[in-house]
């Protein structure tokens, strides 16, 4: 059960990873964008790590602190969620 769940986070993670990479492109075009309350609530379902590199990778919401500290909490209950699926 351990190993789905890594799975999924990982699979997750990368398709966050893309969205933001996605949008930054969106904004670097001057395009249509993704809002920023769908971006952070798929953070906050368990999308921390993809957002959080992705944000460091493009440079983007990286001023936002609310940005930040979604990319953080959303971290942190993935790594509270993954120890109780370990008990």
């Amino acid at each position: 059960m351990l190993l789905i769940w890594f799975g999924l986070l990982f699979v997750w993670n990368e398709l966050v990873f893309v969205i933001y990479a996605f949008d930054k492109r969106k904004a670097i075009k001057k395009k249509r964008r993704i809002s920023e309350r769908k971006l952070l609530v798929i953070t906050v379902l368990f999308g921390g790590f993809g957002a959080l590199l992705a944000a460091k990778k493009y440079h983007h919401k990286t001023r936002k602190w609310y940005f930040v500290i979604t990319w953080y909490t959303s971290i942190l209950l993935t790594l509270l969620v993954t120890y109780i699926f370990m008990k």
